[in-house]
């Protein structure tokens, strides 16, 4: 998980600069913020794709266990995301007295992928890759 973690942490720094963006973007300036929040989404979803692809390779070395955490938590991940997608749309949409609201509620969108996508890389393995 060495690899995935260090490439979640460049989607970390990506969101995080489109949410910078977000937070002092002007209303002219919302649609470019916007843009690059769908696209480090689509970084996101690009590292869900691998993770996935990782998982079914180490699927016949995990126990059942393993497999069954597995399967929660990228469950978990999925539905975590599509949530920060309909907080993405929602913000897309929304009149200019409530973006920061939307803005606040797509980072806590962002914040609960963090911890489904952490949740995902344990059930991976550990450290050192191992499938539990």
């Amino acid at each position: 998980p060495q690899e995935e973690r260090a490439r979640l942490e460049a989607v970390e720094a990506e969101i995080a600069e489109a949410f910078a963006t977000l937070d002092a973007a002007t209303e002219e300036e919302r649609e470019a913020a916007l843009a690059a929040l769908e696209d480090a989404l689509e970084s996101l979803d690009a590292e869900i794709a691998r993770l996935e692809r990782r998982s079914r390779e180490d699927w016949e070395r995990m126990s059942d266990a393993a497999r069954e955490r597995l399967a929660r938590t990228l469950h978990d991940l999925r539905v975590r995301r599509n949530r920060l997608s309909e907080a993405y749309g929602a913000l897309s949409r929304e009149a200019d007295t409530l973006w920061d609201d939307m803005v606040e509620a797509a980072r806590d969108g962002w914040e609960a992928v963090e911890r489904a996508w952490d949740d995902t890389l344990d059930a991976i393995g550990g450290e050192d890759g191992a499938p539990r």
